[in-house]
């Protein structure tokens, strides 16, 4: 079935994508730093807007490691552009082991085939750590008049170009994912850029858009204000065992 097929294109995509990592300027980062390291506030450039998954992923991260080493570890949104900006401001700090940058990988390994940027993704960050992998999912809001993924495919054939997928921003991993289904599957979803997934969800529940695919809608899938359709993940969602992938 067709549909099969288009998940492990998208699942290929997902896995190339969404691991979130952090990473700091390269000239420095192999480089032994004073003993005394930290002696003022770190920052963490998050290259997605504020309610992300990247910023909702690092955030905990900072708390702790603020706690851990008594500095501040301060979290900057630097959103736009499917995160080149963010890393493109990294990448013009001070190479001096006070500046992190929180990107989700697709940023270092599709965006720079998309689009001219400035930085270089080998050459000006080292990796520190990864941080986290995530869940790719298909939702709608309650209203449409769907309960599968075939009933939703079905239903955006019938209305070409009214139905919008909100997505982190052109290069994104959403946007990925829409193209390939649009092509696929010949269908025609209106794609709508945002600068993050932030402010994605909010026009997706005030029902602007009528599909999103960020993890940080699933809380909103548990409150009754989304409904899930399907997962791309290696297997069934833990909350979700029900919805197929």
């Amino acid at each position: 079935m067709r549909l099969r097929k288009l998940h492990k294109i998208c699942f290929a995509a997902a896995c190339l994508s969404l691991a979130g990592s952090s990473a700091v300027r390269a000239q420095d980062a192999g480089q032994d730093l004073a003993k005394n390291w930290p002696n003022k506030p770190v920052k963490i450039i998050v290259n997605y807007g504020a309610g992300g998954s990247n910023d909702n992923t690092v955030r905990p991260y900072s708390e702790r490691l603020s706690k851990v080493f008594g500095q501040q570890f301060v979290i900057e949104h630097r959103g736009g552009a499917s995160g080149a900006i963010g890393l493109e401001g990294a990448m013009k700090s001070p190479p001096d082991g006070y500046t992190f940058v929180s990107t989700p990988s697709l940023s270092l390994m599709i965006v720079p085939h998309l689009r001219q940027t400035a930085y270089h993704p080998i050459n000006d960050f080292k990796p520190v750590s990864m941080l986290t992998t995530a869940t790719v999912v298909f939702a709608v809001p309650p209203s449409m008049p769907v309960t599968t993924l075939q009933d939703a495919i079905a239903h955006i054939k019938q209305n070409p170009g009214k139905i919008g997928w909100g997505t982190a921003g052109i290069g994104s991993l959403s946007h990925i994912i829409l193209e390939v289904l649009n092509r696929e599957l010949d269908i025609k979803i209106l794609h709508v850029p945002y600068r993050g997934a932030g402010e994605s969800v909010q026009d997706f529940l005030a029902g602007v858009i009528q599909i999103h695919s960020d993890p940080n809608t699933l809380p909103h899938v548990a409150a009754g204000k989304a409904k899930l359709l399907a997962v791309i993940d290696k297997q069934r969602h833990i909350d979700y065992p029900d919805v197929p992938m």
